[in-house]
């Protein structure tokens, strides 16, 4: 059962608009969190279900949003805990925290039993970006009992025909020393109680602060631009970079998480710098059920990247929604 509240906002600006016939609201997780959701229903092909990435909100989804709508769907979004307009668990609500990736199911497990409730017609298309890759990655392994062990606390086997991933957090762009060094940083620094500090190098700016000369996102300054004015014109959603608290509990999941059975088609740029390409890559040479689109020269963000690299990229998604008969 879904705890349901009243309406919730969803913002605009004269850049990004919300997609005709959509609404959010209030839903509650079952240890209590606020999280904002929001769904356009008036597709009747099935449901696409949107797993956002790290800093990230509903908003900025606008337009695949308005895409996967024109395509006939249902879609759904919803903000994590500790971003966007859901509940933030620090007195700074730009620090990016987490204490484990198992508060992100509790979310998922809460955001589809709204879906439940709400009828969203099947099938249902999972759609994570980045951060929501990996979250997406340990739902679809509760779809395989003999992966599920203990993965989460309660919940059952989330209801998804197959499965998009946007440059999946399988991994974190660095060098293979550099990521032992954070790893053990963090640990370490969880253990000093450094859980709600900034990780190193990071501070209270959005990408949006740090400007398009200096993004590692897109290489389309417009769709870059549409971001920017979302986060400065609605402080709410903004937030900075992570904490050692949520550095930590990236690396702890990145290392429990195995190949799923489902379905799975992944797009990736070959100039991302935010996740491991080689993670990426490792994942398609050993799952068979995995197919991938490598967008040559494309940043960390396909869904707002250049209309090439987009073109590729939706061709792509077509073809796999086709082959899966949704």
């Amino acid at each position: 059962m879904v705890s349901m509240g009243e309406a919730a906002p969803l913002y605009e600006t004269e850049s990004a608009r919300a997609p005709h016939g959509g609404a959010a609201q209030w839903i509650e997780a079952a240890d209590g969190v606020r999280l904002r959701v929001a769904l356009w229903p008036e597709g009747r092909r099935g449901t696409v279900v949107l797993f956002q990435g790290r800093t990230e909100f509903i908003e900025k989804y606008y337009e695949p949003i308005g895409k996967f709508a024109a395509m006939g769907f249902t879609v759904a979004a919803i903000d994590w805990r500790g971003q966007g307009l859901s509940t933030r668990p620090l007195a700074d609500p730009r620090k990016g925290y987490v204490g484990d990736f198992n508060e992100f199911q509790r979310d998922v497990d809460a955001f589809l039993a709204y879906l439940t409730a709400v009828d969203a017609p099947k099938p249902w298309l999972l759609v994570g970006h980045s951060m929501g890759g990996a979250i997406s990655t340990r739902t679809l392994m509760r779809q395989n009992p003999s992966l599920r062990g203990d993965l989460v606390e309660g919940g059952g086997a989330p209801p998804f025909a197959a499965c998009v991933l946007s440059a999946p957090m399988l991994g974190i762009y660095g060098a293979w020393y550099a990521s032992i060094l954070a790893r053990r940083l963090s640990a370490a620094s969880v253990r000093f109680g450094w859980g709600d500090r900034y990780a190193s190098g990071c501070d209270r700016r959005t990408g949006a602060d740090h400007g398009f000369a200096n993004n590692f996102l897109t290489t389309d300054e417009a769709r870059f631009d549409v971001y920017a004015k979302l986060v400065f014109a609605h402080d709410p959603v903004s937030l900075g970079g992570p904490t050692w608290g949520w550095l930590n509990a990236a690396y702890r999941e990145i290392s429990r998480l195995s190949p799923p059975s489902t379905p799975v088609l992944i797009g990736i740029g070959s100039a991302d710098k935010v996740v491991s390409l080689s993670a990426v890559r490792r994942l398609d040479q050993t799952a068979p059920n995995v197919e991938l689109v490598m967008l040559e020269g494309a940043r960390h963000e396909p869904f707002i990247e250049a209309d090439a690299h987009q073109e590729r990229f939706w061709r792509a998604i077509g073809a796999f929604m086709d082959a899966q008969n949704i």
